[in-house]
């Protein structure tokens, strides 16, 4: 590629200075100008190039080393062509080239001073000021455009942030597969913006994050404000309480578009009314909170949202979004924890329910864990029940399944039952081994143990007061974690529904089983049903059984039987606190504050904490 740049510089003779000097106000004087015409060397201009790339890969200290030697062996393979050359030194070319950086990282919530444009405008601006060809500047400015373009490519796509180094060994997630990505592919000076445009997530999900984020910011830029209201010392509001912050509640809400301020008439001034808290409830439950009317730590939170933090919680999930990609037409089962939902999704249809996870970490968890860190005492050690971020394969099922009761549990929460009531493991239909020893649990003299140092497994037997009820659904991961049946169905009845130990508790386990054995091979879900003490749904299959006999029934088994999958359903645990139905954004609460981890690690320290 060659490029025909030309630079003409306009000299004046020192005589023509004298008389310009010299010249009244209202005189022109006649003035030869000398015109001087740079020549560009393309040569030395790549030769700059080369020197420049040896330089910054050797520069340890340089921000975009991670990027070098690739893009080092893309000018090699160009023999150290420049890439913006026009663009660098056309005005108008750069001010376009400018305006795309930025508006780009802006549609994709990143922030364009994260790639270096104060340095390639300070180059530029030292290039201008000389009058001769810097071809070093020009090199330098060339390699760091390239830079900056890869890298805001490599966020928009890959993500700004690896989510192992936010979550650790808490996010198993597979990443987006980027193994035949052609990165180098928006190198083009003449159609960057549309090649950009190609490699650029497409995804309707990731679209419609886009589209809200772009919403919020204009209200941003329209100096629009989310006032937040003082609550003080205020704890809790509940219906028929009276306060000064009702109007200013009312406000707020109305502003966020939750509700229409008409609600409020002259007489609820200070009064929390039940109109009032009837719309309480009605965002608690758009939030999945328990819909109780009354506004706790919570709902306050919620209320509270400033504009920063509705735009930053949409940032973190278009950054989920670039990190973990799952096919829309496998067929998968899909738990979105902030939502305490499960879709089943099969090829052509989908199925969704409502589940428990795990319990949210105490609000002053950190506290905690620093205590038990200068202390090492078990019983300082802060639980952590959170659900994690998984991906794994279904492979069976166990009906009638035993538990084996984890230690922490033992410890924690049934030492000291045990302690005060011999009987409370045999009315529960809990075993107690000593090694491979059944023990009676009354004779046991729990005082003379410790409840960390019980010599003893303790498994609750299969039936209806199991804690897992009577199916369990397994896949391989390092926490031992599952889908299961339990007997506490009050549970579901609650739209905040973060109370388990960390597996997950389904509210239709068969419907689960009816879906995962639709295409199995050896067992079907009537086979299941048979088992469960159902009734068959094939009318052919029924008739194994006696019609006649109004007695007749079913009897399931009662023992413990493992159903194998022919081919294992993938289930991927997902964190989602925005998603869409039917177009219309969905915001949960961030029952785990995983929002404010990803924000702070992609460098958006300026966004207050959001709640």
């Amino acid at each position: 590629m060659k490029y025909s740049l030309r630079r003409t510089i306009l000299l004046l003779s020192s005589s023509a200075l004298i008389m310009l000097s010299s010249c009244g106000p209202n005189q022109v004087p006649d003035i030869e100008i000398e015109e001087r015409v740079i020549v560009y060397d393309e040569a030395a201009h790549s030769n700059a190039i080369q020197e420049e790339l040896t330089y910054l890969l050797v520069d340890s200290g340089f921000y975009y080393l991670e990027w070098m030697d690739t893009l080092s062996a893309h000018y090699k393979s160009y023999e150290y062509e420049p890439i913006w050359a026009e663009i660098c030194t056309d005005s108008t070319a750069f001010q376009g080239w400018i305006k795309f950086i930025e508006k780009t990282a802006s549609e994709e919530g990143l922030l364009a001073s994260w790639y270096g444009l104060d340095k390639i405008n300070e180059l530029r601006q030292g290039i201008l000021k000389t009058d001769e060809w810097n071809y070093s500047q020009l090199a330098s400015m060339d390699i760091r455009m390239s830079l900056c373009m890869l890298h805001v490519q490599k966020d928009q796509v890959i993500g700004r942030t690896n989510p192992k180094d936010i979550f650790g060994s808490n996010y198993q997630l597979p990443m987006r597969d980027h193994t035949n990505f052609d990165w180098m592919y928006i190198l083009s000076q003449k159609e960057y913006k549309t090649r950009f445009t190609r490699q650029s997530i497409q995804d309707s999900f990731y679209l419609m994050l886009k589209a809200e984020l772009k919403k919020y910011q204009k209200l941003k830029s329209d100096s629009v404000h989310w006032k937040e209201v003082d609550f003080g010392a205020l704890k809790k509001l509940e219906p028929g309480d009276a306060t000064l912050l009702v109007p200013e509640i009312a406000a707020k809400l109305t502003q966020m578009g939750l509700m229409n301020s008409t609600v409020l008439t002259k007489d609820d001034s200070v009064k929390y009314s039940p109109a009032f808290s009837n719309v309480i409830k009605r965002i608690q439950a758009q939030y999945a909170l328990t819909n109780d009317g009354i506004i706790g730590r919570q709902s306050m939170d919620i209320i509270n949202t400033t504009l920063d933090q509705r735009i930053a919680e949409i940032m973190a999930n278009m950054e989920r979004v670039r990190w973990f990609y799952e096919d829309p037409k496998e067929k998968k089962v899909l738990v979105n924890l902030p939502d305490y939902t499960l879709t089943m999704a099969g090829t052509d249809s989908s199925r969704q329910m409502i589940i428990c996870v795990g319990k949210a970490k105490a609000a002053d968890y950190s506290e905690q864990w620093k205590k038990y860190e200068e202390t090492k005492r078990w019983y300082h050690k802060p639980k952590n029940h959170e659900t994690p971020q998984i991906y794994s394969r279904i492979r069976y099922m166990v009906l009638n399944p035993i538990w084996t009761v984890p230690k922490s549990i033992i410890m924690r929460e049934m030492y000291w039952r045990m302690r005060r009531d011999s009987s409370y493991l045999r009315r529960n239909q809990y075993r107690v081994y000593q090694g491979k020893k059944e023990v009676y649990p009354d004779t046991i003299n729990w005082k003379k143990y410790r409840a960390n140092r019980l010599p003893f497994k303790i498994v609750q037997v299969e039936g209806e007061s199991n804690a897992l009820g009577r199916v369990k659904y397994i896949f391989p991961n390092p926490y031992s974690i599952y889908l299961h049946d339990t007997p506490l169905k009050s549970k579901f009845k609650v739209k905040q529904r973060a109370v388990s130990h960390g597996c997950v508790r389904l509210a239709e386990p068969f419907e689960m089983a009816r879906f995962l054995l639709e295409d199995n091979r050896k067992v079907n879900y009537d086979d299941f049903r048979i088992k469960m003490g159902m009734e068959p749904l094939d009318s052919i299959r029924l008739l194994e059984y006696d019609p006649l006999d109004t007695l007749a029934k079913i009897q399931p088994i009662d023992s413990t039987e493992v159903i194998y999958l022919h081919k294992p359903i993938p289930v991927y645990f997902v964190y989602r606190t925005i998603y869409f139905n039917e177009g219309t954004p969905i915001h949960r609460y961030d029952i785990y504050h995983k929002n404010n981890a990803i924000i702070e690690a992609m460098g958006w320290a300026a966004i207050k904490r959001i709640k």
